[in-house]
């Protein structure tokens, strides 16, 4: 045995640790980037929705993000698929099946491209139609929506495809490129017109900044792939996504077009023939509340919006096997916790925070503290889909998007007033926790005989 110690190769080795060590130093440096990215983007957005409110005239405000809700209904699908082929991806990093993990994210990303083409054209189709259920009050709003779909989808495909081949640096150069052409294209809309059609066409101008990428990119093509990943395990896992995608924007986002349905339409005795005058100062009676409403609404979701980023991060440990699935406990627990910790301090801090939307009446503060405790058993249910999600619990899946519909019923059936719809909201959220906890013990009882 040669007693010599070949240099070139303790050198190659030397090298090759330095590189595995740059490599990670520079990933973790894009990811605290993207993190403070994604925290100044939202800020943003939230201080765009505070310019808002004093500048567009009554009814707007509530107006404009009913139209962003509406859209981001549309993009449910592409998200939820994402979420699917994430999953997937994840098993494989997981599993140090390094061999095909390339070639996989590109069969991804082609199905998510051809998934974003043909939503795009189902969307278009089915804008209209919604917002004559919902009863928005302007076809320009329709017009608008059915031009936001497409480049909303697109930019959900542009976060996807540049967050799966870890560019994260330019992923948080135009996340926060995005908050900055909205305010901006925003401020001068709505000094030149204040209305829900110039705040909705600045989200309409800043989707291009994500969308364009995508568009100029060229297409992947997979080569050398041993098997087709589209398996009947991955539907049954898509459909599970969908189910949960569903169910959480139902919990968390559809009360708003529920309240813009039940706004609409003046309810009188029978009989009685209201004069135009009247007419006119109950509909801006119902605008102003809606307003209201809407304002405080956002003021509860900032709670979700805040936490959820901790649940996305959840989702992609715990579909890992190892450590990282041992790991990921941690981070549902500390979403909880934000959850509760949020709730608290807005019903603390609701007067200072509602003065930021220009009312601090009593109506207003009491409507921001029922979101506030809306917001735990809401919070709690998004938390409990992606659970359900990141573990693979498909049957629970499908149950729990039957609630989401469930819950939604529920609100458009009794719903018609404001204030009932608020209690609707914790009521029907808490009687989905305990559906999901009885099918649980029940299935749990089975499983054990």
């Amino acid at each position: 045995m040669s007693d010599f110690i070949d240099t070139d190769v303790v050198e190659a080795e030397l090298a090759e640790s330095r590189d595995r060590k740059q490599k990670l130093i520079a990933a973790v440096q894009a990811g605290i980037l993207l993190t403070i990215a994604n925290f100044a983007a939202a800020l943003g957005h939230f201080v765009f929705q505070i310019y808002c409110k004093p500048r567009l005239h009554t009814g707007e405000f509530a107006l404009f993000n009913t139209t962003l809700v509406l859209v981001q209904l549309l993009t449910v699908p592409l998200a939820a698929g994402s979420q699917a082929f994430t999953h997937f991806i994840s098993r494989h990093h997981g599993n140090d099946n390094h061999e095909e993990l390339a070639n996989l994210k590109e069969w991804c990303h082609r199905m998510l491209r051809r998934w974003t083409f043909w939503l795009c054209v189902a969307a278009i189709f089915l804008t209209h139609p919604l917002t004559v259920y919902f009863q928005f009050s302007r076809e320009s709003m329709t017009a608008i929506a059915m031009g936001c779909v497409p480049l909303t989808l697109w930019s959900v495909l542009g976060t996807v495809l540049l967050a799966g081949q870890s560019r994260f640096g330019l992923l948080a150069g135009l996340t926060f490129g995005t908050m900055v052409v909205r305010f901006i294209a925003g401020a001068v809309l709505i000094y030149l017109f204040p209305y829900a059609e110039a705040a909705a066409s600045a989200s309409l101008v800043a989707g291009v900044v994500l969308a364009l990428p995508v568009l100029l990119s060229p297409k992947p093509r997979p080569h050398n792939m041993l098997q087709n990943p589209w398996t009947p395990e991955f539907s049954r896992y898509l459909a599970a996504a969908l189910c949960v995608g569903i169910a959480t924007f139902i919990f968390t986002q559809a009360d708003l077009l529920v309240a813009q349905r039940a706004s609409v339409g003046i309810r009188m005795l029978p009989g009685y023939e209201p004069t135009p005058e009247i007419i006119a100062i109950i509909a801006k009676r119902r605008a102003e509340e809606l307003d209201s409403y809407t304002a405080a609404g956002l003021l509860g979701r900032a709670i979700l919006m805040a936490a959820t980023p901790i649940l996305v991060v959840y989702f992609t440990k715990r579909a890992q096997t190892g450590a990282g699935a041992l790991n990921a406990r941690a981070l549902l627990l500390i979403y909880f916790a934000m959850i509760i910790v949020g709730a608290v301090a807005l019903m603390i801090l609701k007067q200072p925070l509602a003065h930021f939307f220009g009312r601090t009446d009593p109506i207003m503060l009491h409507r921001v503290q029922v979101f506030a405790v809306a917001m735990i058993p809401i919070g709690i249910l998004q938390g409990i889909g992606y659970y359900l999600l990141a573990t693979g619990r498909l049957t629970m899946c499908y149950i729990f998007g039957g609630l989401g519909v469930a819950y939604l019923l529920i609100l458009s059936t009794w719903g018609t007033d404001l204030v009932i719809l608020q209690s609707l909201m914790y009521g029907a959220a808490l009687g989905a926790i305990l559906v999901l906890c009885m099918v649980s013990l029940i299935r749990f009882s089975w499983a054990t005989k």
